[in-house]
Parts: structure tokens; C-alpha cells; sequence
């Protein structure tokens, strides 16, 4: 409501709005999800309604950033009608533009468009950020795609493109889905070298990889490497996976260290943690 009031006390006071109005203004409807209000604003930047507009590129890209947190329904429409509009207009087509749109395919499971901006923008000279290929990449293992998400890793790896936190965590665990733990340990290391910062992302994925085809040790293993890289668990359920499989592989001892390291780094633990840790007790007595 307060954007609206902002907007109309612009007008009542005779204050024509520019650019920059609108982007703010697309943003703060898009952060509260109402749909209808960007739509309606969106249509006064192309009628040029009351200000002193001059549509470039930017403005566009704006407009593809807010309509990609809305259902394809939502704003199919609208996106198709921008690309028509920015394939006609001779503007030279930045990153941000081609990121935001690769992103928005990537989200709705147009991956065949997504990768065909991914060899344009390279006709361009430009490189996709790592919020577009970690979207690519998600968006292939959602289809269950492992081998091509793979594909567009060894790509990325040959062609030197710099990896982060989206398209690494994407590409270790479809090497988790189809070869196991151990692959996907090795994209860990590989990332590393690339001096990407291991974050919660990557070793809660690791673990439930882990959980699926490693051993106990190497669950506790990923502990110790979580704890020397200084990454802080939000909640105990990375802990209790590794719990469940000490207890399951019949290492009560090792179970019972876990839970009070636990305690020890500050993390609640929750009633399945509680349980596993008697299913030890009764086995140590």
C-alpha cells in the first residue's frame, strides 16, 4: 500500500516520474508479490504514462528480474511481449539482461532456451553469472538429467568458467545422483581448487549424498571438514543425518560423541536425535 501512496501523492503534487520511479516501484510490488500492481505499472512505462520516460535496456532487465519470481501464467505474456520489444530496439544486450532471462527459462523448464542464451552470450563475449548456470544446472537435475547437468559441468570446467555457490552445489549433487558419494566428493575437491567457499549448502547436500551411498566414517569425516572451514549448521538436522548412520552401521560410541559435540556447537537437537541417542545407550548399556 505505501508504494501506491507514494506513487499517488507523486502525482497529485505534479512530480512526473522517470526511470529510476518505476524501478523502485516494480521492485517494492515485486517484494510483496503483488502481481497485478507490476503489471498495471508496467503498462504505464510502455504507454509512458505521465512522466519523463525513456525506456532502455535496464529498465527492461528490471522488468524480466520482478516477473521471474511470478508463475509462468503470471507473466508469459508479458516476458514474451519485452523480448520481442528488445529483439527490435538494436540495443547492445548485456549480461544482466541474458542472466535474468536465463534464469526465468531455467525456473519455468525452458532448459533448451536457457542453454541456447548460454552460446549467445558467448557470440556477445560475455559470460553467464553463476546464479544463470547454477539455475541451468538445478533446473536439470529437478528433470532428473544428471548426465547433462554433468555434460554442462565439463564445459564450464574446460572453458574456465569461474563456478560459486549455485552451479557447484548443482553439479555435486547430479555427480552424487549418479555415481555416489565418492564423485561427488571429488567435485568438492574440485571446486575447492577453485577457491569457491564451502558454505551449509554444499555439505547438507554432501551429507544426504553421503547418507545414500558413503560410509559412517565419512559422514563423520564431513563433520570435521564442516568444522575446520568454520561452516556453522543452522539446525541439527546435518547432524542427525550423520547420526543416523553411525547408529545404523552400530557405532554407538561415535553416536553418542556426535550428540554432545552437538551440544557443544550450540545445536538444538531434536526428538529423533533424542532417540537415536537411546537406541546407543541400550546397545552400550
Amino acid at each position: 500500500k505505501m508504494c501506491s501512496l507514494l506513487l499517488s501523492e507523486m502525482e497529485k503534487r505534479g512530480i512526473r516520474k522517470n526511470e529510476m520511479t518505476f524501478q523502485s516501484a516494480l521492485q517494492c510490488y515485486a517484494s510483496s508479490n503483488q502481481t497485478e500492481k507490476c503489471l498495471e505499472l508496467w503498462k504505464q512505462v510502455e504507454d509512458k504514462d505521465g512522466s519523463e520516460l525513456e525506456i532502455d535496456l535496464k529498465l527492461y532487465t528490471t522488468m524480466l528480474f520482478v516477473l521471474g519470481k511470478f508463475t509462468r501464467s503470471e507473466a508469459n505474456e508479458t516476458i514474451e511481449g519485452i523480448i520481442e520489444k528488445v529483439d527490435k530496439s538494436g540495443y547492445a544486450l548485456d549480461s544482466p539482461y541474458f542472466n535474468c532471462l536465463g534464469m526465468i527459462y531455467s525456473k519455468w523448464g525452458r532448459i533448451e532456451e536457457a542453454l541456447g542464451l548460454v552460446k549467445e552470450m558467448k557470440v556477445y563475449g560475455l559470460e553467464p553469472s553463476d546464479g544463470f548456470y547454477g539455475a541451468v544446472l538445478g533446473a536439470l537435475n529437478r528433470t532428473g538429467n544428471y548426465q547433462e547437468t554433468l555434460k554442462v559441468l565439463d564445459e564450464m570446467v574446460k572453458g574456465g568458467v569461474p563456478f560459486g555457490v549455485y552451479s557447484g552445489s548443482s553439479a555435486l549433487w547430479a555427480a552424487g545422483q549418479l555415481h555416489g558419494f565418492k564423485a561427488a566428493k571429488k567435485v568438492m575437491e574440485m571446486l575447492r581448487e577453485k577457491n569457491v567457499q564451502m558454505n551449509i549448502r554444499f555439505y547438507s547436500r554432501l551429507m544426504n549424498i553421503c547418507y545414500a551411498s558413503g560410509t559412517w566414517k565419512d559422514a563423520l569425516a564431513l563433520l570435521q571438514e564442516m568444522s575446520d572451514d568454520g561452516v556453522k549448521a543452522e539446525d541439527s538436522n546435518l547432524h542427525f543425518t550423520a547420526l543416523k548412520m553411525i547408529v545404523r552401521e552400530g557405532q554407538w560410541a561415535t553416536g553418542i560423541a556426535v550428540f554432545e559435540l552437538m551440544k557443544k556447537e550450540g545445536i538444538d537437537p531434536k526428538r529423533a536425535c533424542y532417540e537415536s541417542l537411546m537406541e546407543c545407550q541400550r546397545f552400550l548399556g
